[in-house]
C-alpha cells in the first residue's frame, strides 16, 4: 500500500503535516503486523526512528465513537479516516510486547502536544480489557494516570466506578473511574461539557481536540 498523504492543518476536514520536534518522525502506511502467536492485525503504520503501530486516531468527526461494545471489542472505522482498532487486537499486540504508548493530540490553533507511557498494556476480554499504564514522559501532562487499573466501559457495559454510567454520561467509551480525566473517543468538537475529546491537564474539561493519535510499539 502506498504512504499517507498529509496537508496543511489550517485546510478544512483534512489532518495535518506534523512538526517533528513534537511529533513521530516518519511517513504513515498501511501494513499488516504478524505476532508470535500468529495472530495477524492490519492498521496503519509509522516507520521513522520508531516503528509505531497505530491503534486510534480521530481527525474529522467523519466516525461515531460513542458505540456499543462489541464495536469497540472488533474495531471500527477507516484506516484511511478516523479508527479504533479494537480491544481485541490491542490486547493481542500488548501481550507481544507493543507496550510502550505515545499519544498525538493536536488543538484548533495547530499546537501539537504528545504523552508517551514506557508501559502500556490491557487485560483480556474476561478481565473487561482492564488499562496498565506509567511511566509517563512528554509535553501534554499526564491525563492517563487517573485511568490506571480501570476496565473498558461503553454504554452498554459499564464498568466504571461511578454510580452513574459514565460511557452514557460523557458520550464515549473508555477506561473510565470516576469519570475521566482523558476522554479521547468523546465527541468530536464538543465544547460545551466534558463529552468532547479532552486531554485534561493541557485543555481541560470543555476544550475538545481537534486531531488525536494513539500508537505503540516494542521497547
Amino acid at each position: 500500500m502506498p504512504p499517507l498523504s498529509w496537508i496543511s492543518c489550517h485546510d478544512t476536514n483534512t489532518h495535518s503535516i506534523r512538526p517533528i520536534s513534537t511529533i513521530s518522525k516518519g511517513m504513515d502506511y498501511y501494513c499488516t503486523i504478524q505476532l508470535s502467536s500468529g495472530f495477524t492485525i492490519s492498521t496503519i503504520c509509522n516507520q521513522g526512528i520508531h516503528d509505531w503501530k497505530l491503534i486510534q486516531r480521530r481527525i474529522d468527526g467523519s466516525v461515531n465513537f460513542w458505540r456499543k461494545w462489541t464495536d469497540y471489542e472488533n474495531g471500527f472505522g477507516s484506516r484511511e479516516s478516523e479508527f479504533w482498532l479494537g480491544n481485541r487486537d490491542i490486547y493481542e499486540l500488548t501481550s507481544d510486547n507493543f507496550r510502550y504508548l505515545r499519544i498525538e493530540m493536536m488543538d484548533h490553533d495547530c499546537v501539537w502536544k504528545y504523552a508517551e507511557y514506557s508501559m502500556f498494556y490491557i487485560e483480556d476480554a474476561a478481565n473487561k480489557y482492564r488499562l496498565h499504564i506509567g511511566g509517563y514522559s512528554g509535553d501534554a501532562n499526564d491525563s492517563m494516570a487517573f485511568h490506571n487499573g480501570m476496565a473498558f466501559s461503553t454504554y452498554d457495559n459499564d464498568n466504571d466506578l461511578a454510580s452513574g454510567n459514565c460511557a452514557f454520561a460523557r458520550r464515549g467509551a473508555w477506561w473510565y473511574g470516576n469519570c475521566h480525566k482523558s476522554n479521547l473517543n468523546g465527541e468530536y468538537g464538543n465544547t460545551d461539557n466534558s463529552n468532547g475529546i479532552n486531554w485534561f491537564f493541557w485543555k481541560g474539561f470543555t476544550y475538545s481536540l481537534k486531531e488525536v493519535r494513539m500508537m505503540v510499539r516494542k521497547p
